[in-house]
């Protein structure tokens, strides 16, 4: 083989190598590029190729928000205030429909806020993105379930909206929705694949709460799109004995019916190991 040769095969080797980054690091570094928090350690650490990283941008669903420049934040303003006529000029006149003020709040996000139909069809067919989040990262969905707008959330997961996109730390708009007591609004979402198994910052699952707010109609409609009756909450305590300690007799028949265990009522969790603290 001569030299030119053996030297194009190395360089090959190392590209096809640097191609071969794990599927968790290549997430890792497009959730950094969603983000916009890439290091400069991420270069040598994730370089693959131009074309692997092209893809990677591709696959990074968020845009970057604009800031608000006047026209814009005519556009914002008329938004919040719900005046379709003005939103419509606006964006006629070159407005951007993913801006953001100084809030962090998008056109959409403030139409989805207000509930108003008419301001979020224009704003949709002018390029707004469905899941656009501000510099906060929440999202016009979570705007407009957590606020019981059905119709609003409705029309935003038509359009493409992520029904289990959420800001950082927050949780999922059918969590919000539940807590809320919005039903309507939760039958939406779960209509649109969102996961039945969500739950909140304190570990309870969607039944639980459905069973400490006393909504059995919430408590169906989880079950009916394949909720875990026997889903322990961060106590390892189910809903069969929430339902029973509660003592909410129809939600423990349902459970029953959808396959509750009176033998996993409680189970024991791994205890956690000592505290390191120089942590803390």
């Amino acid at each position: 083989m001569r030299a030119s040769e053996a030297a194009g095969f190395a360089v090959l080797a190392a590209l096809l190598a640097g191609c071969a980054a794990p599927d968790a690091e290549r997430l890792a570094l497009r959730d950094r590029i969603e983000q916009g928090g890439l290091a400069p350690e991420d270069t040598p650490r994730f370089f693959t190729s131009p074309l692997d990283n092209a893809e990677a941008q591709r696959a990074a669903r968020e845009i970057a928000p604009r800031l608000a420049t006047p026209l814009d934040a005519e556009l914002l303003a008329a938004a919040e205030a719900a005046d379709a006529a003005r939103v419509r000029e606006a964006l006629k006149q070159g407005a951007q429909a993913n801006a953001v003020d100084a809030l962090g709040r998008t056109p959409l996000m403030l139409a989805a806020r207000s509930g108003d139909l008419e301001c979020a069809r224009a704003l949709l067919r002018a390029g707004a993105e469905p899941d656009g989040r501000g510099h906060r990262g929440a999202t016009p969905l979570s705007a407009a379930a957590v606020r019981g707008h059905e119709r609003m959330v409705r029309l935003l997961l038509k359009a493409g909206a992520r029904p289990d996109a959420a800001a950082d730390g927050e949780t999922v708009p059918l969590v919000q929705a539940a807590h809320m007591r919005h039903l309507g609004v939760a039958r939406a979402l779960l209509e649109a694949g969102a996961r039945p198994d969500a739950r909140d910052r304190s570990g309870d699952s969607l039944l639980v709460i459905a069973i400490h707010t006393n909504q059995p109609a919430l408590l169906d409609a989880l079950l009916a799109h394949g909720a875990d009756p026997n889903a322990i909450d961060a106590s390892g305590l189910s809903p069969l004995y929430w339902a029973e300690r509660e003592e909410r007799a129809a939600m423990v028949q349902r459970l029953q019916a959808a396959g509750a265990r009176a033998s996993e009522q409680q189970r024991s969790l791994r205890a956690s190991g000592p505290y390191r603290t120089e942590d803390f």
